[in-house]
């Protein structure tokens, strides 16, 4: 997977367009944006195997196991090429440990964004706990 031309100002649109958005379970929540993030970036849709198979946080779970995956990080890790936290640069995906749980995220800069369950997130790179490498 690749970086099309132009994901410079693609990334930061999606980013634009989250950030008015609750989060919501199923279409609006950290493994959506970080895959409509990197749909941005590359013009693959990672999110197409779960896409609108779940609508609240149990189905989340349950779509996340029947993927065989414990966490979002595993889920990132079953698409993307993990990488050390420290290496991700803009417009990876790193998982963060929130107040309410871990959530992905995408690296702007020193700092990553993602929809945490209580809203938008931004979280400094250097508390991020797992990384992959998109493009």
């Amino acid at each position: 997977m690749k970086r099309i031309k132009g994901w410079e100002q693609a990334l930061p649109a999606a980013t634009r367009a989250a950030m008015a958005r609750r989060h919501a379970w199923g279409s609006h929540d950290c493994a959506l944006f970080a895959a409509d993030c990197v749909q941005a970036m590359t013009g693959e849709d990672l999110a197409a195997e779960f896409r609108g198979t779940y609508d609240d946080e149990d189905g989340a779970r349950r779509t996340l196991a029947a993927l065989g995956c414990a966490d979002v990080g595993d889920l990132a890790a079953r698409y993307l090429p993990e990488i050390s936290p420290p290496e991700a640069r803009r417009g990876d995906v790193v998982m963060i440990e929130g107040k309410y749980g871990p959530f992905l995220a995408i690296v702007d800069g020193r700092t990553a964004v993602g929809p945490s369950r209580r809203g938008l997130e931004h979280a400094p790179v250097t508390s991020a706990r797992r990384g992959w490498r998109v493009g």
